[in-house]
């Protein structure tokens, strides 16, 4: 949290955006989980910050936001609603374990545990997902294994991310009624460190 920013601008960005540039350029792991946005107004942000800190950076994103609140979490960052926050994401899970999986694959087994499938009918959601990254096969993905004890949702997922080299995952609600979510991960580091 206290790793030097020199500069950190973006403009007209959306939140999530601006965390997977984030990510990006810091090595990060962030955990978004989004309000629905209304598509005639979105939220765009711009922000300008230097010499700060990661610290910094995240209390400015979510200032310009305030329906947000982060904090710190085993070596991720995790931001999520103030009002609205997915209260399966907090369920704890005894045993999580995958072994020699793609993160689409863990993200499955996440979702489909016993522990997790109540919580999920409870909410009235439905898992819809949306493939933000068209051309990547699952033969291209990273294959990892995981094994945690008393996780969270949010810290599993956090930990698909960190294993996948995915600097954000993004838990996303849409539908007429917000009824369905999707879970998105995004990989700016490649692309970013081409460019410099």
């Amino acid at each position: 949290m206290n790793r030097r920013v020199n500069s950190f601008e973006l403009e007209n960005a959306s939140l999530r955006r601006s965390f997977e540039e984030l990510t990006a350029r810091y090595d990060l792991v962030i955990g978004f989980e989004s309000l629905p946005e209304l598509p005639q107004n979105p939220n765009l942000i711009s922000a300008k910050v230097q010499n700060a800190t990661v610290r910094d950076v995240l209390n400015t994103l979510t200032a310009k936001d305030i329906r947000y609140t982060w904090k710190p979490s085993d070596h991720s960052i995790n931001v999520y609603p103030i009002i609205g926050n997915q209260e399966w994401m907090e369920t704890v899970i005894d045993h999580f374990t995958v072994n020699n999986v793609n993160r689409d694959e863990a993200v499955d087994a996440l979702l489909s545990s016993p522990k997790i499938q109540p919580e999920l009918g409870s909410a009235g959601i439905r898992r819809a997902e949306i493939r933000s990254l068209p051309g990547v096969v699952p033969s291209d993905l990273s294959r990892f294994s995981l094994d945690l004890y008393h996780a969270t949702p949010r810290a599993i997922l956090n930990a698909i991310a960190k294993a996948d080299h995915s600097g954000v995952w993004t838990f996303l609600r849409y539908g007429t009624n917000n009824e369905y979510f999707s879970i998105v991960f995004t990989n700016l580091i490649t692309r970013v460190r081409r460019r410099q």
